[in-house]
């Protein structure tokens, strides 16, 4: 990160140079000084709210651009059919977008207790199968980690996410999309950078007289437009990670599940449901923790079952 950082910066200190040298000779060596001076700064002192702040608005882009017109409309459309071709992690992944781990470790759980690969008993996990060739990939590496003391520890699945992530793309359910974000901070460095050239023609080619206390502003403009670029570009250079996106085939999945969360919560009553009522209502069940409906089975696994250290 910072090797690339200082490599940009001498970049285009170097053009900024020869734009000093071409129109304002003896601004060359006082650029020299403050652009150094600044990119060390900023460099130095503000890593942190800079991150975090493109990380923020980078999530909220990639989520608006993952989500369909289905998500963000309110729809009342119903759907009550079960959803069993497909894991429940990938049911969940292909609803939310959302790499959560210990979500997709409580659901999954929850899959094999209808399953009857698991059940619960004394606030430990027993297993009931002595193989798991019936399950899907992230079923068998919940079922495989978990402890002989009946309980697992959330370190122990990290690989959970991207487990269910393949097994979406597998199925053809999620493809490699545009990460519009990047797409976006390019965009907008060309437009920096065409208005500065628009700058320095205004500023040297048409006969314009300034006072002194604009030629001062005008002598800021380069340093502020140099700094920009730098930092647009190393955004640029970081934010190249994969975005996925739904094919058609997992966007008719998502359909299902709206119409499905819809239904669940018009029709039942699964939001008080205790863990043992999985038996009866099975997927529905599932589901009802999936959406967010049934928190208080949620969390009960999450306390009794789950170790988090």
């Amino acid at each position: 990160m910072k090797r690339i950082f200082v490599f940009l910066s001498f970049i285009l200190f170097f053009l900024l140079v020869i734009l000093c040298l071409i129109f304002k000779p003896i601004l060359a060596f006082v650029f020299l000084e403050l652009i150094i001076f600044l990119l060390v700064i900023i460099n130095a002192l503000l890593p942190n709210c800079y991150e975090k702040m493109f990380e923020k608005l980078e999530n909220k882009i990639i989520k608006i651009d993952q989500l369909g017109i289905e998500d963000i409309i309110n729809n009342k459309s119903f759907y009550r059919e079960i959803l069993n071709r497909y894991s429940i992690g990938e049911l969940y992944y292909v609803d939310v977008f959302e790499e959560d781990n210990k979500t997709l470790l409580i659901l999954t759980l929850l899959m094999l207790i209808k399953k009857k690969a698991i059940k619960i008993e004394d606030n430990k996990i027993i297993r009931l199968m002595s193989t798991s060739n019936k399950l899907s990939k992230s079923e068998k590496y919940v079922f495989s980690n978990i402890t002989n003391k009946g309980k697992i520890y959330l370190n122990d699945v990290y690989d959970i996410s991207s487990i269910v992530k393949k097994e979406t793309i597998n199925d053809n359910l999620m493809c490699l999309g545009k990460n519009k974000f990047r797409s976006l901070l390019l965009r907008l460095l060309l437009i920096i950078n065409v208005l500065f050239v628009i700058w320095i023609v205004i500023t040297n080619y048409i006969p314009i007289k300034f006072n002194h206390q604009i030629e001062i502003q005008i002598f800021i403009v380069p340093i502020l437009i140099i700094l920009l670029n730098v930092l647009l570009l190393v955004k640029i250079y970081d934010f190249r990670r994969e975005i996925y996106k739904r094919t058609e085939e997992g966007s008719d999945l998502n359909n299902k599940l709206n119409g499905l969360k819809h239904f669940i919560k018009e029709f039942s009553n699964l939001d008080n449901k205790e863990l043992q009522d999985i038996k009866l209502w099975e997927d529905y069940f599932i589901y009802s923790v999936m959406f967010g409906i049934n928190k208080k089975s949620y969390r009960k696994i999450e306390k009794e079952l789950i170790i988090k250290k």
